[in-house]
C-alpha cells in the first residue's frame, strides 16, 4: 500500500511537485500558509488540512518545501506544527534549501518526538518539477534512503551524499557553482556589447563552445533578451549563496569566487530584482557599463 503523503510549501516548485504525488495515486493532504495556493490541488484530489499538526496525523510522509529555516522550523516545530501531529512511523522529508547545520538541528529537534528525518533538496526548475526530473540530493542514513527512494522517484532522480545535512551542502554549492557562471555570463556579454559585438552573436558564438554548461546554454536567451520571467529567483539564490559562506565560515575556509558571486547579487537585490530570475544578475554589469 502506498504510504500517504502530506505537502507543505505550495510555491513555484512545490505545487507541481505535489501533483505529480495525484497523477501517482497517492493519497495527499496539504497545507499552506496561503490557503488559496491549496485550491488547485484540492480540485485535482488532495485534502486540504486547516493546521501542519492536523496534516501529520493524516500522513505517513510529511514533504515540505519552503524558503528557509526559520520556515521549516515554523511549519514543523510551532503551535499546531507537525510535531503536534505526531505518530509512530512518521517521516519528515524537507526538501527545502536551509544549509547543513539547519538540517542536522531539524533532524535532532524532530528525535524528540520519534519522527525520523531525511534533507532532500532538489536542483532543478518549474519545468523538471512538472516532468518529474528534478535531481534530489539527499542526507540521510542509507535505510532512510532505500525506505524513502521510491517516494522520491515520484519526483525526480535522487542520490544519497552522505549523513544528514549532506544534502544541503552539496546543494548549497551546486548553487554558488551557478550564481558564478551566471555572474561571468553576464559580464562577459556586456563587455562584448559595449564594443560593438550585439549580444546575440556573442552568446550565440558562445553556445557552441567549452564553456557552454547547460545552465549557461538555458540563460543565454534570456540575457539576449533582457527579459528574465522567473524559474529561481533572485532572492533564493542570494538566500543560498550566504548559507553556503556560513558553512564555509564554519569549516574555515574562503570560497572568495563565492563571496564575490553575491556581492554581484545583493547589488541586484538591491536594484529591486529580487523577484526576477536569478540571471538578472546580468543587469549588474550593463548598470556598471553605463
Amino acid at each position: 500500500m502506498k504510504p500517504r503523503i502530506g505537502f507543505i510549501g505550495l510555491g513555484l516548485m512545490g505545487a507541481p511537485m505535489c501533483k505529480r504525488f495525484l497523477k501517482a495515486g497517492y493519497k495527499v493532504t496539504v497545507w499552506g500558509r496561503h490557503a488559496k495556493r491549496c485550491a488547485p490541488l484540492v480540485k485535482a484530489g488532495a485534502k486540504q488540512a486547516a493546521t501542519p499538526a492536523e496534516l501529520a496525523v493524516a500522513s505517513d510522509v510529511v514533504i515540505t518545501i519552503v524558503t528557509a529555516p526559520r520556515d521549516v522550523g515554523e511549519v514543523l516545530f510551532a503551535k499546531n506544527g507537525v510535531v503536534d501531529g505526531a505518530h509512530d512511523g512518521l517521516t519528515v522529508i524537507d526538501m527545502s534549501t536551509i544549509g547543513r547545520q539547519a538540517a542536522r538541528g531539524i533532524s535532532d529537534g524532530l528525535a524528540d518526538y520519534g519522527i525520523e528525518f531525511m534533507d532532500a533538496p532538489v536542483t532543478g526548475s518549474v519545468p523538471s518539477a512538472e516532468a518529474g526530473t528534478l535531481v534530489i540530493i539527499a542526507g540521510g542514513s542509507k535505510k532512510m534512503f532505500k525506505r524513502c527512494e521510491k517516494i522520491l522517484k515520484v519526483m525526480g532522480m535522487p542520490h544519497l551524499m552522505g549523513d544528514t545535512g549532506s544534502g544541503q551542502l552539496v546543494k548549497t554549492m551546486q548553487n554558488m557553482i551557478g550564481a558564478s557562471e551566471l555572474c561571468a555570463l553576464g559580464e562577459a556579454l556586456a563587455l562584448c556589447e559595449s564594443y560593438g559585438v550585439p549580444r546575440k552573436r556573442a552568446g550565440d558564438l558562445l553556445s557552441l563552445t567549452g564553456v557552454a554548461s547547460p545552465l549557461i546554454k538555458m540563460k543565454i536567451p534570456s540575457m539576449v533578451k533582457e527579459k528574465y520571467p522567473t524559474l529561481f529567483s533572485l532572492a533564493n539564490m542570494l538566500k543560498d549563496l550566504k548559507l553556503g559562506q556560513l558553512e564555509a565560515r564554519r569549516a574555515g575556509l574562503k570560497l572568495r569566487v563565492g563571496r564575490a558571486a553575491e556581492t554581484s547579487y545583493v547589488l541586484a537585490n538591491d536594484m529591486g530584482l529580487s523577484h526576477q530570475d536569478f540571471a538578472a544578475v546580468a543587469k549588474v554589469s550593463q548598470r556598471k557599463k553605463r
